[in-house]
């Protein structure tokens, strides 16, 4: 038999705090009637004093989903409880309702609120709303660790000149042959079964064996033979149709490859023209593309992402556990600006280079949409234009740099004014 912890502290007139192995609870009210408050839930203590005779009964459970209350004996309360944090504000909303009707029993919400298990999906969706507000500014201000890794040419020279097609890799019968120790013992198992009596029991089983032997043994390699023949045929078929599909997909390999290392302007365009199309980012953007000098050169003209299109608000988790959002600073956007938009030029650049080793410059220049001082229209004005050469390009660390530091050593023609605004540039030109 257990034993039952128990231990009662008087707080103020008709108020005890109960502790117990399951934890600390609250009982209420005079002698004969009182209401504990604990860890398992609501209970009603009935009785007449002196007498040790009560009742006692049930009137909630630990249960966030369902309460329980007296009322002619028990009756059943569903409740549903919806938690939400707003991702704009990161206030927080508790909506309870029974039978659809809100409750507003803030002992049952006070309750509710105790429990763990609703502690625990209030953090959860904190932390979601946290995490979302701020990978949305880390994508953009994180773009250029997107770009494509470039690949070692002269490593694909090698594969090309040494490579060939695959060839199917056939399976063994695995069956064993059938001998004559494996037939006789199982003729020996079929014997000692089948041939029954009293005198010369041993000699009729070894004459049953012998018997049989050459009959069954004849019978089972054959029957052995043709199973592994359909096997081998199986496997022909297969190593046949295997074989002529490894060498169509080595072919059509080796066909784009060859490509790549020795493309045509018209080859780099439809490449740029299939990398570019599959784009997509969590801003609206457009580019266009000339290819020039034979396919040394390409030249990417980028309409970028304004800034009131980016996050507008950051946000935190206080020590309490809530999500704080603030709005960012004018300098922060600002900031956060120049570091996506020097980025979104090196993670297009690294497209263009993946294309072909015959690309050694990319010149990508940058315009936005600004109203013209003397004309009063809104009009494309260029911010930056850069040239990456591969050389240099090749050594970029994109896990690890700085994007507007990176961008600014390839002597960039860009101005950054004291506000941290680009300035309108005339970028580079080819004719």
């Amino acid at each position: 038999m257990g034993v039952r912890f128990h231990r009662s502290i008087k707080i103020a007139k008709g108020v005890r705090l109960n502790i117990s192995k399951t934890g600390l609870g609250v009982s209420v009210g005079p002698r004969g009637a009182k209401i504990s408050v604990g860890p398992s839930g609501v209970y009603s203590n009935v009785g007449v004093p002196g007498t040790g005779l009560y009742a006692r009964n049930k009137i909630s459970t630990g249960n966030t989903n369902k309460i329980q209350q007296p009322s002619n004996g028990l009756i059943e309360r569903n409740l549903n409880v919806q938690v939400s944090v707003d991702d704009d504000t990161g206030e927080e909303q508790v909506i309870i309702t029974e039978n659809g009707r809100p409750v507003y029993d803030e002992s049952i919400i006070r309750k509710i609120k105790r429990e763990q298990s609703f502690k625990d999906r209030l953090q959860q969706l904190r932390e979601k709303v946290h995490n979302g507000i701020e990978e949305k500014s880390q994508i953009l201000t994180n773009i250029h660790t997107y770009s494509e890794p470039l690949p070692d040419w002269e490593e694909l020279r090698g594969n090309l000149e040494n490579s060939e097609p695959e060839v199917y890799s056939r399976n063994e019968f695995q069956e064993p042959e059938p001998n004559k120790y494996s037939i006789y013992k199982k003729l020996e198992d079929e014997a000692y079964k089948t041939v029954k009596g009293i005198f010369r029991l041993k000699k009729k089983r070894i004459e049953y064996i012998e018997e049989r032997i050459e009959k069954v043994f004849s019978i089972e390699l054959s029957e052995w033979g043709k199973r592994k023949e359909l096997f081998e045929q199986e496997e022909d078929n297969k190593e046949k149709s295997a074989n002529a599909e490894y060498l169509e997909t080595y072919k059509e390999w080796r066909r784009g490859l060859e490509l790549r290392l020795n493309p045509t302007e018209n080859f780099i365009s439809e490449e740029l023209n299939n990398y570019f199309s599959s784009i997509q980012l969590p801003v609206d953007f457009s580019l266009s593309y000339d290819v020039y000098e034979e396919g040394r050169t390409v030249y990417l003209d980028v309409d970028l992402p304004e800034i009131e299109d980016y996050p507008q608000t950051k946000s935190q988790i206080l020590k309490s556990g809530k999500v704080s959002v603030k709005n960012k600073t004018k300098k922060e956007m600002k900031e956060d600006y120049l570091q996506s938009v020097a980025g979104i030029s090196i993670y297009f650049a690294s497209i263009v280079f993946t294309v072909s080793p015959l690309i050694q410059n990319v010149y990508v220049s940058g315009y936005t949409q600004r109203i013209n001082k003397s004309t009063g229209k809104i009009e494309d004005e260029y911010v930056y234009s850069v040239n990456y050469d591969i050389a240099r390009f090749r050594n970029l660390n994109f896990q690890k740099i700085d994007p507007q530091l990176a961008l600014e050593s390839f002597n960039p023609i860009m101005k950054v004014s004291k506000t941290s605004d680009l300035v309108t540039i005339q970028p580079y030109e080819f004719q």
